[in-house]
Order: C-alpha cells, then sequence, then structure tokens
C-alpha cells in the first residue's frame, strides 16, 4: 500500500470529525424556540408595520411554499427586501413538517436576517392537521392561524383554510367583513390551499364556492393562494385570484418557476409584478428533485444540526455534545489503533 493510500483514509476520517464537530457546534449554540421578531401573526409584529402617510401609495409582497431550498427562499425574500415593501404575506408551508426541530431550523434561519414583517397563513405542513401535540409549533412560533389588520384604508385577512372546516372559514371571514369590510379601498385575502381545483395550470372554477361568493358579495380585490408550486393568476366575477407558490419547493405544471410576487398599492389602482429566481430552471425534470435540495454547507450543517442531531439527543445540546465527543474519541482511538496495529505487523513482515 502506497503512503498516499494510508493517508487517504485518515484524511476522509478527520474531515468527517470535523463535519460533525462542527454541527454539534451548531446544535450547541442552536437558539431557543421562541417567536422571532416581524415574523408571524403575533399582535406586536402587526403593530409594528410602518404605515404610511394618508395618501402614499405603498407595496407588499408575496411568497408561498418556501420549504425547500434555503438558497432559492433567501434570495427571494433577498429581492422583496430590495423593492422596499413595507410587509411579505405568506402562503403558508413555511417548514417542511410541523415538527419542534422545523421550527428551530425555522427560528435561525430568520434570526439571522433581516427582512419586513411577515404574516402567514398556514399550509398543511406547518400545522399537524389531526390535531396531534406537533401541530402547535405554528401557533407557539408564528402566533395565531387567522388574523386581520387595516393598513391605510386597505384590510388585510390572513386565514387558515388547512386545519378547519370550511364552515368555520366562511364564519369567521363573515363577521370580520362585517365588522370592518365597510368603506375599506381595497381588500385582500390570504389563505393556503386554492379554493378551486387547478387542472393544466388553469383554475376548474367552482362559482357555488362559499369563499367566492364571499369574495364576490364584498368586492374583495386580491385572493392569494400557495399550496400549488407554480403561478396563477385569474378574475372570476370581478375578483383576482394569484397563486403564488414558487418559493422554494418542487415545482409544479409546465408554468413552474421559483418566484415572489410585489404589489403596488395606490389611489389609481393594484399594479404587481414577479421577482424571479432562475436557480435550476433549465434542468431537466428528472433532476429537479436533485437540484432543489443542494444547500451551501453552512446551511447543510445547519439542517443536519437542527434536524436530526439535536432531537437525536433528546433535545438536550450538552448531552448531545457529550455523547458524540466520547464517540469521537473512540473513533480516533481505535483509528490510531488500527495504523499502529498494521504498521507493526509490516515491520514483522520486513524482517
Amino acid at each position: 500500500m502506497t503512503r498516499g493510500a494510508r493517508i487517504l483514509p485518515v484524511a476522509l476520517l478527520i474531515g468527517v470529525q470535523v463535519g460533525i464537530l462542527c454541527a454539534v457546534w451548531i446544535a450547541v449554540a442552536a437558539p431557543p424556540i421562541e417567536p422571532v421578531p416581524l415574523l408571524g401573526n403575533h399582535a406586536e409584529n402587526i403593530a409594528a408595520l410602518p404605515y404610511p402617510q394618508a395618501h402614499d401609495p405603498y407595496r407588499f409582497g408575496a411568497i408561498g411554499d418556501t420549504r425547500g431550498n434555503q438558497e432559492i427562499t433567501e434570495s427571494l425574500f433577498s429581492k422583496l427586501k430590495d423593492a422596499e415593501v413595507s410587509f411579505v404575506v405568506h402562503l403558508g408551508d413555511i417548514v417542511p413538517r410541523p415538527r419542534e426541530a422545523e421550527y428551530r431550523f425555522l427560528v435561525m434561519e430568520f434570526r439571522e436576517t433581516q427582512h419586513a414583517p411577515i404574516l402567514v397563513a398556514p399550509g398543511d405542513h406547518d400545522v399537524d392537521i389531526a390535531g396531534e401535540r406537533e401541530g402547535q409549533w405554528f401557533d407557539r412560533v408564528l402566533g395565531p392561524r387567522q388574523t386581520y389588520f387595516t393598513f391605510r384604508n386597505d384590510l388585510y385577512l390572513i386565514a387558515d383554510n388547512v386545519s378547519q372546516p370550511t364552515e368555520d372559514l366562511v364564519r369567521w371571514l363573515s363577521a370580520v367583513l362585517q365588522k370592518e369590510a365597510k368603506g375599506r379601498r381595497y381588500i385582500f385575502l390570504a389563505l393556503h390551499r386554492p379554493i378551486f381545483k387547478i387542472h393544466k395550470d388553469q383554475f376548474v372554477v367552482d362559482r357555488g364556492h362559499p369563499v367566492h361568493a364571499l369574495a364576490k358579495q364584498w368586492g374583495i380585490a386580491y385572493v392569494f393562494f400557495g399550496d400549488y408550486h407554480s403561478f396563477l393568476l385569474g378574475e372570476i366575477d370581478g375578483v383576482k385570484y394569484m397563486v403564488t407558490g414558487g418559493g422554494g419547493s418542487i415545482l409544479y405544471g409546465k408554468s413552474g418557476f421559483y418566484h415572489s410576487a410585489v404589489l403596488d398599492v395606490s389611489d389609481a389602482g393594484i399594479q404587481w409584478r414577479l421577482h424571479v429566481s432562475h436557480y435550476a430552471t433549465s434542468l431537466a425534470d428528472a433532476f429537479q428533485w436533485v437540484a432543489i435540495h443542494v444547500y451551501t454547507l453552512e446551511d447543510l450543517f445547519e439542517w443536519w444540526a437542527i434536524r436530526y442531531l439535536l432531537p437525536w439527543g433528546g433535545g438536550h445540546p450538552y448531552v448531545t455534545w457529550i455523547v458524540l465527543a466520547a464517540l469521537q474519541a473512540s473513533i480516533i482511538g481505535c483509528g490510531i489503533w488500527t495504523a499502529r496495529r498494521g504498521s507493526q505487523r509490516r515491520r514483522a513482515v520486513d524482517r
């Protein structure tokens, strides 16, 4: 065996050990799971909205389904920040699964960035629809699943259509609209799941849907959806329906591309445009799943440490550190012992 062949396994072993130690360090430094300033539907986040003057135009962002590639998501949020939006409406599926580790990773990522206030409509990946204990992390980190607020003279409704029956959603919307809609310039509604079926990148319109009936009755300007990982826009009975689910997850349909939407609101009307990320859109569909899961080294370490390593240690970072440090020492010790035994055997053969 050549010297290079003997050194390579040792170098690989050291590299793996250093990587594990880095991941453990990230797990130890993981922040507690608690609300992040300007993220979620908490009352203090709504109170922090930068209200414009009475006649000033403003803009806001819309994005959904950011549970895929962190680099795409960060680039789209960076573009929203550069656009100087007053706030962002997130249309759900902000985490892959409604588990403690996923929300811990979410908290870590958003603590590292500066961003406009983000309101979140819960998605089916964000809450445990079966009502088990894990589903409560949305409430703890992101606040109420439904909220509303006025911005200038416009009304915004952030609603939950994944973990409650449609009748309860309609009852809540009706109560808020009866209380707040009178005299409003524009009304916007954010939901996760489209109320219409989608076939070949087109809405299959059901004019009898109770949410559509409410939107038509109260003159809602825009209804936003996520869930379908693509972009769709249609107008039905004077109500504009926009699907913006290209925030990072694997794309759907022939029209799928990674994007966020920016809407400019003024007395003259509402204008929209898209911020597009061209990341991996030219790859063949067969390789898209691989492309969507490519992370930077930092994100990969954070993702592995927070989602797997820390829960493996029972959620106690220092217990995790001690156990893995002992494992590290054992592996290194075995490697040294094996190398010495091999060296002794080679010397014995040479004699």
